[in-house]
């Protein structure tokens, strides 16, 4: 059995909070080196986290088969998008249903997305590689772009250049002007 007569048992606050710029001789006691099930506290050191709960509680639904995967989870502005079959869905933080924002997509295998600001009005766009890009302002209506239709001047060269890359492009990015 191994001596313990040297060793004193002693207690000592939870109050360090998480610290991963220091050695672990330099560390004090109460500060932590990893933590699990557990967040920074506001008034400091840390706190046990009570739990979570899902984004959305309701199920993507499907358009044909219960199989079709889940093909985008975006959020945007105090909703959440997704895309699944052949529609895109919206649903609130916390909610239990889906609404259906745009239909009739075939053939999407993977999505795309960016978040933008032109005109001082969100949008995000989607594209998928297959069907034509489409853009959802903050009342998640629904635009299909095409070359026609997407404007002149510098804040529609983005949309312009997408609509004519390639008819469906796959890809968009960021670029500056």
């Amino acid at each position: 059995m191994a001596d313990q007569s040297q060793t004193v048992p002693s207690a000592f606050n939870c109050e360090g909070g998480l610290v991963l710029n220091k050695s672990t001789f330099m560390m004090q006691p109460g500060e932590a080196l990893e933590l699990r099930n557990f967040e920074p506290a506001v008034e400091g050191g840390y706190r046990r986290i009570n739990g979570f709960s899902k984004y959305v509680s309701a199920v993507v639904p499907f358009t044909s088969s219960s199989a079709e995967k889940v093909l985008m989870v975006a959020t945007f502005g105090d909703v959440v998008l997704a895309a699944r079959g052949t529609s895109i869905f919206s649903a609130t933080p916390g909610g239990s249903s889906w609404t259906s924002r745009d239909s009739g997509r075939t053939g999407a295998l993977k999505y795309n997305f960016e978040r933008f600001n032109f005109d001082g009005t969100d949008k995000i766009i989607v594209v998928d590689g297959t069907n034509a890009p489409t853009v959802f302002n903050s009342s998640l209506a629904a635009t299909d772009i095409a070359v026609a239709s997407a404007g002149t001047g510098e804040q529609t060269l983005l949309a312009a250049v997408i609509a004519s890359a390639a008819i469906n492009p796959v890809v968009i990015c960021k670029f500056a002007m």
